[in-house]
């Protein structure tokens, strides 16, 4: 019996092939930052859809800290996500949603 392919948006396909193109532990913002058209809002537009690509167990995660600048321009230490894609997602087929049709006027 085949299988039947998951079809995701294509927000989410871009973040999976970026994590399978880079084959590397990846932060959101860095994701986020490989088209500033889609992820407008930085790792903000990325994060909740990492989240659902973990659940679904294509991407996995782990503890990571990095180097960012405070309110008070102060380089300090702070806890964030690496996202790394899985074996599972690395093969995964899928297919994009299609968008919504326009309204026509």
């Amino acid at each position: 019996m085949a299988e039947e392919k998951v079809v995701l948006t294509a927000k989410t396909a871009a973040v999976l092939e970026v994590l399978k193109d880079t084959g590397a532990w990846m932060f959101a913002e860095d994701i986020a930052a490989t088209d500033a058209v889609l992820f407008g809002k930085g790792g903000r537009s990325v994060n909740p859809i990492l989240t659902n690509l973990v659940k679904k167990g294509f991407v996995e995660k782990q503890e990571a800290t990095r180097q960012v600048v405070n309110k008070e321009g102060v380089s300090v230490e702070r806890p964030y996500k690496q996202y790394h894609v899985t074996d599972l997602g690395s093969e995964l087929e899928y297919s994009i949603k299609a968008e919504k049709a326009e309204k026509a006027e």
